[in-house]
């Protein structure tokens, strides 16, 4: 079975199931309708609401032509029809205006007062209150969690062509939320809803086809879907791509077009890993030429998000001069940041820095610390000089017992380097 190289950890993929005013990417989250930031699909902004329709007493009757007005005209021409003798029998809200209500509920913190104008939009073929109604009872939101009614209203907002409905539903099956797996269906509904532009089912879709094999027919397939969800400005769909480029899955080494995807991934998608990697190509010249500024920015953008890996690489440039003057104390104050984001070749490096004094002072006990840290995160080279420190009495006591053991955690990690070698 195939993925695609750096994958898992850099964009899991992303879990049930899709939300409301910000995109919950957390497992186990549920989604709701976009609101705010987003605008809707193409299927969604076709959606035309019904004609509203004004209902007179039998004594006054009076045809009033209009075309859409929006809630607060409608309510300023009842006051006035009123406040002129005529009395309105009935003011009938459209399925657009039902949701709305709803929306403005749900966002005021009122869950349980969204139900009903949800229940009537739904009702009145609302594809998008249909899909609020099955998160409320997935969620117990504004209800008690109901899994059978959630998957009714997914299931019928997916009729009525919601592609985030779609989405969910593929997440429903592909996760088995109520105890039962179907990959077949997972798949149909997340091409459904990638179909009507929903971007991160074009790129769970794209995952899963790599998963499931990496057949040629899977891999082109993957590829279209990752491109799909990039243009439809899903930061994954482009990291994934670039990657697939980069490393020359399905024979389509493009190392130009990688460089590309990176960029739009980075500068575009606000996506810290297509930063990095977009650093790494442009600080060897990979897809392009050598652009140590440009790297030093890239690096620089992913490290401010906390991304250890990006943090060293802009260590490593000031360690070394690569394209700026040397500068030994930046260079252990990016490492440290790396260590403390997780990434172990920065604890490693800001180790070295300590037990030789460089860029600060020296401090063996702490570089020993660092050591033993890294080589139980799994680095052979750490491993190695926490013996080696052990060994020599650096930072603790003399210790060959502690010594062969950290030289053999080495040589397990390693067995094709030194470590393994007698004394």
């Amino acid at each position: 079975m195939m993925s695609v190289p750096h994958l898992p950890s850099m964009f899991p993929h992303f879990d049930l199931l899709y939300c409301s005013a910000q995109r919950m990417r957390n497992e186990g989250s549920v989604k709701r309708t976009e609101s705010r930031n987003r605008q809707m699909t193409p299927a969604l902004a076709a959606f035309t609401p019904e004609q509203g329709v004004f209902r007179w007493g039998i004594r006054f009757t009076l045809s009033v032509q209009f075309q859409e007005p929006s809630m607060p005209v409608r309510t300023i021409l009842v006051t006035l029809l009123i406040m002129l003798g005529f009395a309105p029998v009935s003011v009938a809200q459209t399925a657009e205006e039902l949701f709305l209500e709803g929306k403005a509920a749900d966002e005021s913190g009122i869950p349980e007062d969204a139900i009903a104008p949800y229940e009537q939009a739904c009702e009145m073929d609302h594809g998008q209150a249909c899909n609020e109604l099955g998160f409320a009872y997935f969620q117990a939101e504004g209800v008690e969690t109901d899994l059978s009614k959630a998957l009714i209203y997914f299931e019928k907002a997916c009729d009525l062509n919601d592609a985030m409905a779609c989405g969910n539903l593929g997440v429903w099956w592909d996760k088995g939320m109520t105890g039962v797996e179907d990959m077949e269906k997972a798949q149909a509904y997340h091409r459904k809803a990638c179909d009507l532009d929903f971007d991160t089912s074009c790129y769970d879709l794209g995952v899963a086809l790599l998963d499931e094999s990496d057949a040629p027919a899977n891999t082109a397939d993957a590829m279209t879907l990752f491109q799909k969800a990039c243009d439809l400005g899903f930061p994954g769909g482009c990291y994934n791509l670039a990657v697939m480029y980069r490393d020359g899955v399905g024979d389509a080494t493009d190392m130009s077009r990688a460089r590309s995807l990176f960029t739009m991934g980075c500068e575009t998608g606000d996506d810290e890993k297509s930063c990095l990697n977009l650093g790494i190509m442009e600080l060897v010249g990979n897809g392009g030429e050598e652009d140590f500024e440009r790297a030093q920015s890239h690096f620089n953008m992913a490290c401010a998000r906390n991304l250890g890996a990006a943090c060293r690489m802009m260590g490593d440039m000031y360690y070394d001069g690569s394209g700026m003057k040397k500068d030994y104390e930046q260079a252990r104050h990016l490492y440290g940041k790396a260590c403390i984001t997780g990434d172990v070749q920065g604890c490693y490096h800001q180790a070295e820095m300590l037990a030789r004094g460089r860029g600060g002072e020296e401090s063996e006990e702490d570089a020993l610390n660092l050591y033993i840290d890294a080589c139980y995160a799994g680095l052979a080279e750490a491993c190695h000089e926490a013996g080696e420190a052990y060994r020599r009495g650096r930072g603790a006591e003399k210790d060959r017992e502690l010594q062969a053991e950290y030289r053999d955690m080495a040589c397990q990690l390693n067995t094709e380097y030194r470590y393994c070698e007698d004394d």
